[in-house]
């Protein structure tokens, strides 16, 4: 009687490991290509480092990546071309994502969001976001996990300082080709030239060109400070990248891995965010060691410059009532 009593326990105990672990142990492993056309490096590498981390982690070891970064499956089209297909399963992407839902992209709107809360107030935002949601699908065949990987504000760099709106008057300034980019820097007095990325330092060493933006870890890396003397803290655009998925790939799996990756992605964005400033300020240190001389802008100056441009270019590029929601998530994060 006793041995059945205690085989019984055991069953039973057993039967309790299985059910409470089970529905990750069961589950099949995957592995996901994980590509994007920047370096891991900087606020990109903390990302993902912890999103993978904590993905495995959750998963028991059972969701595992393959990384491609910098551009090593093509450009930013290509890897688009790529996801929608299928072929990589997701991608950390900006601007050319946003050509999947442009008119309802304003963090594309240079002088517009004031930090990173802002800009995930305007993504929480469901009259926002069903419709990002819905052209995603309809376009690109994928859906997004995390609209908010932070990256730090674009600086500008010059061989004068910039301190305020009549300064940027004539200046030769080289800008990616992003027409409300274009547009709003010509409201400025600047002059835009569009080159591509790899031409730029070539282009400032040789005078086409007077003067650059760029995020700080671009800055810092390409090694502008050889050929730009002034850092100017312009902050004119926070830089979020996305974290999209095919949809298929997405579907394939569990809703237990499901939510594995979407919880994953928000705890890395929040981790991020936390060290985004601190690791900014460390590229800024360097580039002053480097002997770049930091300038601060009269920014409230340079904005009201501008801002009425910045309005009748928004209401010309954005859809109707995207603008409102922008300044709403604003006002939003001003009061948390």
């Amino acid at each position: 009687m006793g041995k059945k009593i205690n085989f019984l326990l055991i069953v039973i105990f057993i039967s309790t490991i299985v059910f409470v672990a089970g529905p990750i142990n069961a589950q099949e492993e995957k592995v996901l290509v994980l590509s994007s056309t920047s370096p891991k490096e900087g606020p990109i590498e903390v990302y993902t480092d912890y999103f993978v981390d904590a993905v495995s982690r959750k998963s028991n070891g059972k969701i595992q990546f393959e990384e491609f970064f910098d551009a090593l499956l093509g450009g930013d089209k290509a890897q688009l071309e790529l996801l929608k297909v299928g072929e990589i399963d997701m991608s950390i992407v900006y601007v050319h994502a946003s050509q999947w839902f442009p008119e309802y992209d304003a963090t594309r709107v240079p002088f517009l969001f004031p930090n990173p809360e802002s800009i995930r107030n305007y993504y929480n935002d469901p009259s926002i976001m069903e419709i990002i949601e819905e052209k995603m699908i309809t376009n690109g065949n994928c859906v997004m996990i995390d609209p908010l990987v932070a990256r730090g504000r674009r600086y500008t760099t010059a061989n004068k300082p910039l301190v305020n709106p009549e300064d940027f008057n004539g200046l030769k300034i080289r800008l990616p080709e992003i027409p409300i980019w274009i547009e709003v820097w010509k409201a400025l007095g600047a002059i835009p030239i569009p080159i591509s990325s790899s031409e730029t330092f070539s282009a400032l060493q040789t005078g086409v060109v007077d003067s650059h933006e760029n995020l700080l870890g671009n800055i810092e890396g390409r090694h502008m400070y050889e050929v730009q003397d002034y850092l100017i803290a312009t902050e004119h655009l926070e830089m979020t990248s996305h974290l999209i998925m095919n949809k298929d790939s997405f579907e394939s799996l569990s809703p237990e891995y499901q939510k594995i990756i979407i919880e994953s992605a928000r705890e890395a964005s929040e981790y991020n965010l936390k060290l985004l400033d601190e690791n900014n300020q460390k590229v800024i240190d360097n580039l002053i060691h480097q002997g770049m001389e930091l300038v601060k802008p009269d920014i409230e100056k340079i904005k009201n410059a501008v801002m009425k441009d910045i309005e009748i270019i928004a209401e010309q590029e954005l859809a109707p009532g995207v603008l409102e929601a922008a300044e709403k998530a604003i006002k939003q994060t001003q009061l948390q």
